[in-house]
């Protein structure tokens, strides 16, 4: 970790954004850091990002499950959790750094329920 500006990140945008994280993922992050200031190892070696694609690629193989999951599923499912808790697309759509909410809206129907829930809403 960096000073203050450890949870900074440089977008393919080439744009700096903050990406918050919640207390749990703080606190594996300062357990780890702890030792030697390094968060993700591999056989005590630093992890390049490269690195995270090709290990997570290899295990998807080797549990045999759906091949096209790769390391950047994750971040989809990121999103349809917090979809899923009834976080707002807008929200959503800032955590992810998209530029326009259009690419966020494809998270939408994981919510279809609340829409009735809305409408209700004006039950008197």
């Amino acid at each position: 970790m960096r000073g203050a500006d450890h949870n900074t990140h440089i977008t393919k945008s080439k744009k700096i954004r903050t990406i918050p994280l919640n207390r749990t993922a703080l606190e594996i992050i300062v357990r780890r850091s702890k030792s030697s200031g390094i968060i993700f190892t591999l056989q005590g070696k630093p992890i390049k990002q490269d690195t995270f694609v090709h290990i997570f690629k290899r295990f998807v193989r080797a549990v045999d499950i759906n091949q096209k999951l790769s390391f950047h599923s994750l971040r989809h499912t990121f999103a349809s959790w917090l979809v899923q808790r009834g976080v707002s697309i807008f929200q959503i759509s800032k955590l992810l750094g998209h530029a326009d909410i259009k690419t966020t809206e494809i998270y939408a129907h994981l919510r279809q329920d609340d829409l009735k829930k809305s409408v209700e809403l004006l039950d008197f």
